[in-house]
């Protein structure tokens, strides 16, 4: 069980850093750019310059925001799937069972750990590809 979770985690450290070097980065750069050029007017106000930085850091956090939460989703959709391997294996202890039913049961309950994995990690590449294109389309850049 523990290695079809790493093998998850990292497809989902591999996915944050695609996204991460692909669109955030470049994000964290316009960013800091014109949070430079609020600071660089020595015109404005404080209250201006704070307002300027904030709206400078806006497109960045809503962009941040939106990837976390479709990250936790997806994660929470791995998780699921998982928990109710444990329950099936669950369902299927008896007061009876024995240290070989117990792993038997266990074997089963990795068994269908692993064809969560299978079955959602292929997914992860389009979800990556649509968050993509859902924060280039909604202009968060």
């Amino acid at each position: 069980m523990e290695a079809v979770k790493t093998r998850v985690e990292k497809e989902l450290i591999k996915a944050t850093n695609d996204l991460d070097q692909s669109l955030l980065r470049k994000m964290q750069g316009d960013l800091y750019r014109c949070a430079a050029a609020c600071c660089d007017n020595t015109t404005t106000s404080i209250e201006d310059k704070q307002n300027c930085i904030q709206n400078c850091s806006s497109p960045l956090q809503r962009a941040e925001t939106f990837i976390d939460g479709q990250l936790t989703n997806y994660a929470e959709r791995v998780q699921r799937c998982f928990m109710d391997c444990q329950d099936k294996a669950r369902d299927k202890v008896t007061p009876n069972s024995s240290e070989a039913d117990m792993k038997v049961l266990k074997m089963g309950m990795e068994t269908c750990a692993a064809m969560c994995a299978d079955k959602l990690l292929p997914i992860l590449s389009d979800f990556t590809k649509k968050m993509k294109e859902t924060i280039k389309k909604e202009n968060y850049e």
